[in-house]
């Protein structure tokens, strides 16, 4: 897990209780402090045996929403590296690391509220849009909550009458499972 400590990163592993102090991110302080939201990510992608660090941090100019996606690879001459963002609003606090990237619930700046799940693949640290299932109510985004289960994707809805619903993605990137 990635923890901010007194203007730094730290990689934390509470089963050891070790953690490694990460080079401060400089570069994330040259940008608009006026930021809207921030979250970490961590995770293994598969196919290129690297363990990486994504920052996303998402501020408004004017009524747009822009986001800063920056990228530390750990291990030998690993420096920041500034990737394309996205742009929607992340939900920070729930995401889930599956087959190689990182997913994050989000929310469209385009006209008419939706909410949408993006993932940010540590193999070819691009960005993407994955469907939710049709039957979502695009009502709550705080109500919802991202988790990786056995292997695959899940996503919770908690109800207003304490009902909840999970849905699980079986087969990665296909809509129908």
């Amino acid at each position: 897990m990635v923890v901010e400590e007194e203007g730094c990163l730290c990689l934390l592993n509470p089963a050891t209780k070790e953690y490694k102090r990460i080079p401060d991110p400089e570069i994330l302080a040259k940008r608009p402090p006026y930021y809207v939201f921030k979250d970490y990510g961590f995770g293994y992608s598969p196919r290129t045996d690297e363990y990486k660090v994504v920052v996303i941090r998402g501020y408004k100019i004017e009524e747009n929403i822009h986001n800063d996606s920056w990228v530390y690879t750990l291990g030998t001459n690993s420096s920041w590296r500034l990737i394309e963002g996205s742009t929607y609003w992340i939900h920070t606090g729930s995401h889930a690391l599956v087959n190689g990237a990182l997913h994050w619930m989000a929310i469209s700046d385009m006209p008419g509220f939706s909410i949408l799940l993006i993932s940010f693949d540590l193999g070819d640290e691009k960005f993407r849009l994955l469907s939710l299932p049709k039957s979502l109510s695009q009502e709550d985004i705080n109500h919802m909550g991202l988790l990786e289960s056995d292997g695959f994707l899940s996503l919770c809805h908690w109800m207003a009458d304490g009902k909840f619903d999970v849905w699980i993605m079986k087969d990665y990137g296909d809509e129908q499972s």
